[in-house]
């Protein structure tokens, strides 16, 4: 708080260029714990918040003038961004698949990684406009169901989640996105709430195992929702139960059909393991990030054979 009142009691500067050199060298200061990731970055998207200005529109007119009450919204977002809360719960919004989504803290922050994810879904939907259903398991804020049905017209998709915040968040972006027709968001425990097979069950849930969660950086131990975190003892304590009730109820899953789950690198074989117990002779294959690492599988199954004929 002394930190804040100090900063506070400075003169405020004077144009954009004075504040953008502020903000950079709050974030830098050594009691700021993101001092060692993107502080000029995070400085610039926050000052263009507080501004509501683009990144051209701030590089153009480095002169403009900064009013007293903007500068005193800016101070206090960085703050918040030295302590370690994350900017895009900061500004409220995330990007994804080149759209902009709603986030808040009740959801897990889209990450770019999972965007291969939804490529690799993206794959095996081709755009020919026949009907399909797609279900996305622990939605969150949407990002993959609203993704997928912006990128395939003819999808209906099925956002899950048990988070009432969580549903809530899904269904505004659906809105924004102009899919709200075609996204039908509900609540309940994994596939519980499913009301139709699906082609294709998209899956990135909780991975991170409970002993591992103290040593996550503090923007995401302190400030993301645990419960889209802590994935048990080997972490893959909720992909288990999704994986039960899909052996429970095999017609969930049509034939053929995929699914597509994220994961840590180091859980690949074991997540793989689990699948293949739930659909018997399944296909499976390897899903690498933007990085290259493994970062979830993707696992097929057959037609189903009628007659010794494929059906």
């Amino acid at each position: 708080m002394t930190e804040l009142n100090n900063v506070r009691r400075e003169s405020v500067p004077g144009t954009v260029a004075g504040a953008l050199r502020a903000a950079r060298a709050r974030l830098s200061r050594s009691d700021s714990v993101v001092r060692a990731e993107a502080p000029a970055l995070d400085a610039e998207v926050l000052l263009r918040t507080v501004l509501g200005r683009s990144r051209a529109a701030l590089v153009a007119h480095p002169e403009a003038r900064l009013a007293p009450q903007q500068w005193q919204r800016l101070v206090r977002l960085l703050e918040r961004r030295a302590a370690g809360e994350p900017v895009a719960y900061l500004t409220g919004s995330k990007e994804f698949m080149g759209l902009e989504f709603g986030v808040g803290p009740a959801v897990l922050i889209p990450r770019p990684d999972t965007e291969c994810l939804v490529e690799r879904a993206l794959a095996v939907l081709p755009d020919d406009g026949c009907r399909r259903v797609v279900a996305d398991v622990g939605t969150g804020s949407g990002a993959i169901a609203v993704s997928l049905a912006v990128q395939r017209r003819m999808l209906r998709v099925y956002a899950l989640d048990n988070d009432r915040r969580a549903t809530s968040l899904a269904a505004a972006n659906a809105r924004r996105q102009g899919v709200a027709e075609r996204v039908t968001v509900r609540c309940g425990d994994l596939l519980a709430p499913l009301p139709e097979a699906a082609a294709v069950i998209v899956a990135n849930l909780p991975y991170i195992r409970s002993e591992a969660l103290p040593t996550l950086p503090v923007s995401v131990r302190d400030y993301e929702p645990r419960a889209a975190l802590d994935g048990g003892g080997d972490g893959l304590a909720v992909y288990g139960r999704l994986l039960g009730q899909l052996a429970a109820q095999p017609e969930l899953l049509r034939r053929p059909g995929h699914m597509l789950c994220e994961c840590d690198p180091a859980q690949v074989d074991a997540l793989s393991a689990l699948v293949c117990t739930a659909l018997p002779c399944a296909g499976i294959e390897v899903v690498c990030d933007l990085a290259g690492r493994p970062r979830g599988i993707q696992a097929w199954v057959r037609p189903v054979e009628v007659d010794g004929l494929m059906g």
